[in-house]
């Protein structure tokens, strides 16, 4: 669920996204939450941000988010970390030391790609632009032979 809800907040904008399994309760929840910052930190491949994500639960159930363990491991990364835990009113540790805070696992893709959005949405006004352009500058000077840019040879 919070891998869907991500994905949708992502879109498809050919980001390549690559997925650490972490256990975020439980016994050793904050164990392979710390490993898997480090593990990324140590193998960066080209990985721009973090995204720590996790569903909804009540408190106890987000307490590994409220460890010193991971907030010391958010806040050592090298890696910028986005923070997508629990449900909007949902404030953990993890949170507070994060770069950046998203409400939910949905929000973290959509601030992800809302730059892909947005240069998409500057090249069709650039295109239209331009298209609105030539179409001026082939009325103005009709076949081209008058055109500017056009100099036949003597």
């Amino acid at each position: 669920m919070v891998i869907r809800d991500f994905l949708t907040g992502l879109s498809d904008h050919g980001l390549q996204i690559h997925f650490y399994d972490v256990r975020v309760e439980g016994l050793h929840a904050i164990e392979n939450i710390v490993q898997a910052i480090q593990w990324f930190n140590e193998h960066p491949q080209g990985v721009k941000v973090l995204v720590l994500a996790r569903g909804g639960g009540s408190l106890e159930r987000l307490q590994p988010f409220n460890s010193l363990e991971v907030a010391k491991a958010i806040y050592s990364s090298k890696i910028p970390v986005m923070s997508a835990i629990g449900h909007e009113l949902d404030v953990t540790i993890a949170d507070l030391v994060a770069d950046v805070r998203a409400s939910v696992p949905m929000d973290a893709g959509k601030r992800l790609s809302e730059s892909w959005v947005k240069a998409g949405e500057r090249i069709d006004t650039l295109e239209g632009a331009m298209l609105t352009r030539l179409a001026q500058n082939e009325r103005r000077y009709g076949n081209g032979l008058s055109s500017p840019f056009f100099h036949p040879r003597a």
